[in-house]
């Protein structure tokens, strides 16, 4: 499975680009949207009051609410700017976006941030960074479903490969090396002693 790890995140989110662009790239890592979700939302379902964005037109997953960071809802409303209908996402001339565009504009910024794989970057890979970093950071499997709206939780099962924290208990417990269990995935410096 591709993601991007948090260094690579952080450049993707930082390279300056249009508000269009920055939409594409922002919504499926802050919010776990699927690229045919995107490209299928109008105006309509953004909700700014209650920072949701709803799913009804889905061939992944049913009708549902979609949470969204105050950032993100702030990016979409000066995006907008007073367009009262319409798809969410549209090229010029009033044209929806389409999932190919998205691949192109996700790519172009992956190269654009100088990532290393910037070739296999897509809009699914963010889709899995925001999966992975749910897990990582804590989530539940089941509130994981919730946000993606999937009916069950077959298809997350491969998330929880990334949760790592009973095995770091395991690990400190069995070698006793003082491994923080609350810490997932975090390199341990070796305290190196002052050479005199």
């Amino acid at each position: 499975m591709n993601f991007l790890r948090p260094g690579e995140e952080l450049r993707l989110l930082a390279v300056e680009k249009p508000a269009l662009d920055d939409l594409v790239i922002r919504l499926p890592l802050r919010t776990g949207l699927s690229p045919g979700e995107m490209a299928d939302m109008v105006v309509d379902d953004v909700c700014y009051e209650y920072n949701l964005l709803f799913v009804w037109r889905s061939k992944v997953s049913r009708d549902h609410p979609v949470i969204v960071d105050s950032d993100t809802m702030w990016r979409i409303y000066r995006y907008l700017d007073k367009r009262r209908d319409g798809s969410l996402l549209e090229l010029e001339g009033s044209r929806r976006m389409r999932v190919q565009a998205m691949r192109r504009i996700v790519k172009q910024w992956a190269g654009a941030a100088g990532l290393a794989r910037w070739h296999r970057v897509t809009p699914y890979t963010l889709r899995h960074t925001f999966c992975i970093k749910w897990i990582l950071g804590g989530g539940t499997i089941e509130g994981l479903r919730r946000q993606l709206g999937h009916q069950s939780l077959q298809k997350l099962k491969h998330y929880l490969d990334f949760d790592y924290s009973e095995v770091k208990v395991q690990y400190a417990r069995i070698f006793g090396d003082g491994l923080r269990p609350d810490l997932v995935l975090t390199p341990v410096k070796p305290e190196i002693p002052y050479a005199r």
